[in-house]
């Protein structure tokens, strides 16, 4: 951030391909408090990172200030030769900022999740990816890729895993807007997540998730004032699709009641999609099934064999016993069950 501002060059909803030109531009040289972002003196141009010769896109990622001087050595070559030709400009590629990403300068969003958005923009500069018409959604399957291979990742995946093979289960595309909308609904079981995350499914509704976001944290807005701000602004036939998905969830208007949890709801000791790991060798069984303590808790397996560290994942909840199934058995593609790696990541992140 500079100035305490965030480096946002208007709303940042990704699935845009090109912004108003001239706006950002005006935007980014404010942003800089017009410092060239090579050299460090007085920088009053904007220039493409990635050169509009080689299809550079208008994306504010992808634009950077620069003095006169600086813009006119680049001219339309690669940032990675420029700066590798100019020893003088003691920076690299990695140091240039970045401008209108919502993830990296969003407050309170995990840190693994914004150091791979961080990296992955990098990366993408030096390999000159911000070019031609397809460069962000590129750039999106990229952050997707790198993001299942860290720790947080692999606990998305463990969290909404996807099997396309059975018709069920998260895409990719949808379950890295996760950490986005837990900064929204923080708890899983209220009907403002139930309908934020409906909204993940469609690729157009998706990007909503964004623009509330960036009310909230970067406009300081109530989250109740920024989910109805972003509703607010679609046009009659999205809004009409929205508010059709609000109203099949019981929602009447977004007041703080409901982001409140029914008290009978809140004292369940665990919900859906909760991962335990189980020492099975401690389990009985009885009628077909498995029961034993997990973490202070009555659990309930209809299968599952002795072992010891067995990762569950909770399926149901009611008066007697969480019940749960071993996730072995659930044959997801999306992930190598490493029992060590998520013991690592249980002990990590919950």
């Amino acid at each position: 951030m500079l100035n305490d501002r965030p480096r946002f060059i208007t709303t940042p909803s990704r699935g845009r391909n090109e912004y108003p030109l001239q706006k950002i531009k005006s935007e980014i040289r404010e942003r800089s408090n017009y410092t060239c972002d090579y050299c460090g003196g007085d920088g009053r141009q904007v220039e493409h990172i990635n050169p509009v010769s080689d299809a550079g896109i208008n994306d504010p990622r992808n634009l950077i200030t620069a003095c006169e001087d600086c813009n006119q050595r680049k001219g339309s070559r690669p940032v990675t030769e420029f700066l590798e030709e100019h020893p003088s400009i003691d920076i690299g590629v990695a140091d240039l900022p970045i401008y209108g990403d919502l993830i990296v300068y969003t407050p309170t969003l995990p840190a693994p999740y914004q150091r791979v958005r961080e990296e992955t923009i990098i990366k993408f500069r030096q390999e000159g990816g911000f070019s031609g018409a397809d460069a962000l959604k590129t750039f999106e399957r990229r952050f997707r890729r790198n993001l299942w291979q860290t720790d947080f990742g692999y606990r998305l995946c463990l969290q909404y895993p996807s099997r396309p093979a059975v018709g069920d289960g998260v895409p990719g595309h949808r379950r890295v807007v996760v950490p986005l909308l837990r900064r929204l609904a923080v708890d899983t079981r209220s009907p403002v997540y139930a309908f934020l995350y409906e909204l993940t499914k469609n690729a157009t509704l998706r990007q909503l998730i964004d623009d509330m976001v960036y009310y909230q944290f970067h406009e300081r807005e109530s989250i109740p004032d920024a989910i109805t701000r972003t509703i607010d602004s679609l046009d009659n036939s999205l809004q009409n699709e929205v508010l059709a998905i609000k109203n099949s969830y019981g929602i009447d208007s977004f007041r703080e009641a409901v982001f409140q949890i029914p008290l009978d709801v809140r004292q369940t000791p665990v919900q859906p999609r909760d991962l335990l790991c189980l020492d099975i060798n401690d389990f009985c069984a009885a009628g077909g099934s498995l029961y034993g303590i997990g973490d202070g808790y009555k659990i309930k397996l209809h299968d599952g064999s002795p072992g010891s560290d067995v990762p569950v994942r909770i399926t149901a909840v009611n008066a007697e016993f969480a019940q749960a199934i071993p996730i072995e058995l659930e044959n997801s593609p999306a992930i190598a069950h490493d029992e060590a790696r998520i013991r690592k990541v249980i002990n990590e992140y919950w």
